[in-house]
């Protein structure tokens, strides 16, 4: 065992090599796994350069584990200022975490996370995020292993669970998806509350792509303010905000998105995406014209989705907004062919949104977990 744990070298991405090594890592950990969706590679090399806006208030760093010369195993270590300044709580994370089965390695990429995080005043270790719950990749599936992962969600195999747990780590916080099946919902009840909200001058308008700029702004606003009291929040900046919308954009369906209005006063925004993730899952990480032809040509034909977000500006949240934009959603859907929804990631003590989505028929069939290591022991 000494000789084994000896040969476990851990060493820091530095060059654009090392960076695509780490992000090419997983075909090695989910070769033959059917359930796996391959990460975009040009995609995610953006995401994790320095030129994402997110680096203007934060630091990363990435390590590879190698055993013999050979790479088994990966991990990130970031601290968000605005992460710090909003909650004052001196907090880093662990993420984009890979690994073989080997306690060993995942010990000592966590080790390494740990050590960095209290080297720079850290108190609490929590994840895996990437990089935040702004981000996707957001926890590690605890439940579920049978099903492919949904658009902008996390993927992970079983051993994982013990591979975290067994360090030490333990659970902060559960992130429930809830499964919808159309043909078994009773929209009546949601739609009393619509036509009510309708009577004050409450509705959901579709978005306005052509002026994606205009309504990015819009948006901005509602999400900062709808959000800003859920557990691991962080306000985005304008710069992360438009370049998330942006890419938002390309996977956006204009009529299954709405902004909720009062008069002529944005209140609530209404996000359902198609599950790209069906087609995506053929480029195995590659994207030229002729995936980008078939990508194009899915927006219209994919029958299954994701309730991506759904809010509500604090002071309008009785209003029956969230119930005018769900009706607009849901008949739109219907037109379109869908039929079923993901409706994630949902916190585990957001009761209200919960019931919500019960009261639509909607089952959880899927559990993602962040944990957490407190770091000033």
């Amino acid at each position: 065992m000494n000789a084994k744990r000896k040969s476990i070298e851990i060493h820091p991405v530095e060059s654009r090599k090392d960076l695509l090594d780490f992000i090419r890592f997983p075909w090695e950990v989910y070769r033959g796994d059917t359930h796996w969706v391959p990460p975009i590679i040009k995609e995610q090399e953006k995401f994790l350069r320095p030129e994402n806006p997110y680096f203007k208030h934060a630091e990363a760093e990435y390590y590879l584990a190698k055993v013999d010369g050979k790479i088994c195993g990966r991990i990130s270590m970031s601290i968000d200022q605005n992460y710090i300044n909003f909650h004052g709580e001196k907090m880093g994370t662990f993420g984009f975490f890979e690994a073989l089965n080997d306690h060993e390695v995942a010990a000592r990429l966590l080790d390494t996370v740990r050590d960095r995080l209290k080297e720079k005043g850290m108190e609490v270790m929590r994840g895996p995020f990437c990089f935040t719950t702004n981000h996707e990749s957001c926890g590690l599936l605890v439940d579920g292993f049978d099903l492919d992962p949904v658009v902008l969600t996390s993927y992970n195999p079983r051993y994982y669970v013990p591979l975290l747990e067994e360090y030490g780590l333990k659970k902060a916080k559960d992130l429930y998806s809830y499964l919808l099946k159309y043909e078994d919902v009773d929209f009546s009840y949601v739609r009393q509350l619509a036509d009510k909200a309708a009577e004050n001058h409450v509705y959901a308008r579709m978005i306005n792509l052509r002026e994606a700029g205009i309504e990015a702004q819009r948006v901005k606003k509602v999400y900062n303010n709808a959000w800003s009291k859920n557990w691991g929040f962080v306000p985005l900046t304008d710069e992360e905000f438009e370049d998330i919308y942006r890419h938002l954009l390309m996977v956006a369906v204009e009529d299954l998105i709405y902004i909720g209005m009062m008069d002529e006063k944005p209140i609530g925004y209404y996000m359902f995406i198609p599950d790209f993730n069906i087609i995506v899952k053929k480029f195995n990480g590659k994207v030229g014209p002729l995936n980008m032809l078939r990508f194009l040509r899915a927006k219209t034909r994919l029958k299954r989705g994701r309730l991506f977000m759904l809010g509500v500006d604090r002071e309008y949240q009785k209003t029956g907004v969230a119930a005018a934009m769900v009706v607009n959603g849901y008949d739109a859907a219907i037109r379109r062919g869908y039929t079923e929804a993901e409706f994630s990631w949902i916190l585990e003590d957001n009761i209200a949104t919960r019931t919500m989505c019960e009261m639509f028929g909607g089952k959880i069939y899927k559990t993602h977990r962040i944990y957490e290591m407190s770091l000033s022991a």
